[in-house]
C-alpha cells in the first residue's frame, strides 16, 4: 500500500508543471500539498499561488493572508 502511494505521488511530482509559479485551486489543492511534502526540494525558489477559499479563525488577523 505504501508502494503505491509513493508511485502516485512520483507520478503526480513527475507531471507537476514545471513553471516558476504553481497554481494550487480545488482540483490540485490536496495532491498537490501531498506532492510538496514528499518532494519539497522539488519546489525551492517556486511561487505557490493558492486559489479558493480560506478559513479564517478569530485567532488569526487579516493581514497573515496577504502577501
Amino acid at each position: 500500500m505504501k508502494d503505491d502511494y509513493y508511485e502516485w505521488m512520483q507520478e503526480g511530482f513527475n507531471n507537476f508543471p514545471d513553471k516558476k509559479s504553481i497554481v494550487m485551486n480545488d482540483e490540485n489543492y490536496l495532491k498537490g500539498l501531498g506532492i510538496i511534502y514528499n518532494f519539497p526540494g522539488g519546489f525551492a525558489e517556486k511561487i505557490l499561488n493558492l486559489m479558493g477559499f480560506t478559513f479564517k479563525g478569530e485567532e488569526l488577523s487579516y493581514s497573515c493572508f496577504l502577501s
